[in-house]
């Protein structure tokens, strides 16, 4: 290389070292083209990871991938091109949807194993795409309900130190302008964790991996710990913990009023032989907001004929049980060990199955009046409505208790203040006071 083609090199470097720098990577970009392309006998190891470095910058993956490939065929020791490597195979392969996934799930695990493999010691870098690959791993195989796909997630969060993930969540603004919050690292981490524990039916390690969690932040938010906590009591159910889990999903159940936290704790209150309380959450489980597919339910029915069936109710079980097959039936899901026992135990033929929706009108009267029987009731004033539509309950006591306005199941235009009401009463939380309160349920005009 002659003096005069020395120094047009230097300069060139010079000037795309002092672009890239600067951020300028468009810039940058020309004569790095120049360098890697035209002075290529004379170009090392840093030309090409510059170059690659820029395409990958601007968007040109593949055309930076091949770059990679020349780089690491000359100079395979040299580390700092297999993270631009990685980072182009995670835009091409890797950060996909769930959707393009399933479409070439051997491309996706293919390329997610490789960007690993180059990516070895930097797991715990912002610079690396170890992390995001990992959960990407994750969020695709975990709503994927197959031991299978579980064992996978705890391969793939095995590859993580929870105490070395970030615990600060990240926001962003909604197309309706609210303001949306996405999970920290290390809370992922122990959802994905502790979902598929559980789904693998490993539920002693799955309880301290939740113990773990409920520590694991300096400070923890209020969602992961209410869902964590719920976790918690489910594992607590299937090792037979009945009065531990009681108590912890009454706490979950004042912060968060789902169908399926009542359902769990049906069936703690089962275990323990609680049968008047099991009973009761079992309704309220389909009961409380049976407007939606009541098919996502089906193991509340059956988890009511078994209480049924201990009360010595073998009607109403078996109508519960005919009820749960036929939603199961309906939505064309295989069998189910436990449920099948259940009905062979009552009787139950598939023409009970078959006519399983005939059943809902007998059902909801029954559930009435268990919870007539069985939950508090009261009757007061609607003292006053909030701009959002929930509002305040007095009943003649001169007691106040906070609704919301999905409980009132009268028309939208009836609820005003100064109307007379009934109610179901439950233990429930201020958020805002951060003190146990009572709330109003399923309230009708008196």
């Amino acid at each position: 290389m002659t003096e005069s083609t020395q120094a047009d090199l230097r300069e060139l470097r010079r000037k795309a070292q002092e672009l890239r720098k600067g951020r300028r990577i468009e810039e940058a970009l020309p004569f790095y083209s120049v360098i890697w392309e035209q002075h290529r006998g004379n170009a090392n190891e840093w030309d090409g990871w510059g170059f690659a470095f820029c395409l990958k910058h601007v968007g040109h993956y593949e055309q930076s991938l091949a770059v990679c490939h020349e780089v690491e065929q000359e100079w395979p020791e040299f580390g700092p091109i297999r993270n631009v490597h990685a980072w182009c195979l995670y835009y091409l392969y890797a950060k996909k949807e769930r959707e393009e996934i399933a479409d070439n799930p051997q491309e996706f695990f293919g390329a997610a194993n490789e960007i690993v493999r180059l990516t070895e010691g930097q797991w715990n870098s912002r610079m690396s795409p170890y992390i995001l690959t990992c959960f990407k791993v994750t969020n695709y195989l975990g709503p994927r309900a197959t031991s299978s796909a579980a064992q996978q997630v705890l391969e793939w969060t095995g590859r993580l130190d929870p105490h070395e993930l970030e615990t600060n969540a990240s926001y962003w603004t909604g197309n309706d302008g609210k303001q949306i919050r996405t999970p920290s690292d290390r809370e992922r981490y122990y959802n994905a964790s502790v979902k598929a524990l559980q789904s693998l039916a490993r539920h002693e390690e799955a309880l301290c991996l939740c113990d773990e969690a409920l520590t694991a932040f300096p400070e923890i938010h209020p969602t992961f710990e209410i869902w964590m906590k719920y976790r918690k009591g489910v594992c607590l159910v299937e090792l037979g913990r009945h009065d531990e889990a009681i108590e912890i999903l009454r706490l979950v159940l004042r912060q968060k009023k789902e169908w399926f936290i009542r359902h769990v704790l049906a069936k703690a209150y089962l275990g323990k032989g609680d049968l008047d309380s099991a009973l009761r959450c079992g309704v309220e489980a389909v009961a409380i907001d049976n407007s939606t597919d009541m098919s996502k339910r089906w193991e509340v029915f059956l988890t009511i004929a078994q209480v049924l069936i201990a009360c010595n109710e073998d009607d109403m079980a078996k109508k519960h049980a005919a009820y749960a097959a036929g939603e199961r039936k309906r939505m064309g899901w295989g069998t189910n060990t436990k449920l099948d026992s259940v009905c062979s135990s009552l009787g139950i033929t598939d023409n009970d199955i078959d006519s399983f929706h005939d059943l809902k009108p007998e059902l909801e009267r029954y559930w009435q009046s268990v919870r007539l029987n069985l939950s508090p009731r009261g009757t007061g004033t609607v003292a006053n409505l909030l701009p959002s539509g929930a509002g305040f309950i007095r009943d003649d006591d001169g007691n106040n208790y906070y609704f919301n306005r999905q409980a009132f199941k009268g028309p939208k235009h009836e609820l005003q203040p100064g109307i007379r009401v009934a109610y179901f009463i439950e233990e429930s939380y201020d958020a805002r006071k951060r003190c146990d309160s009572m709330e109003a349920l399923d309230i009708q005009l008196a």
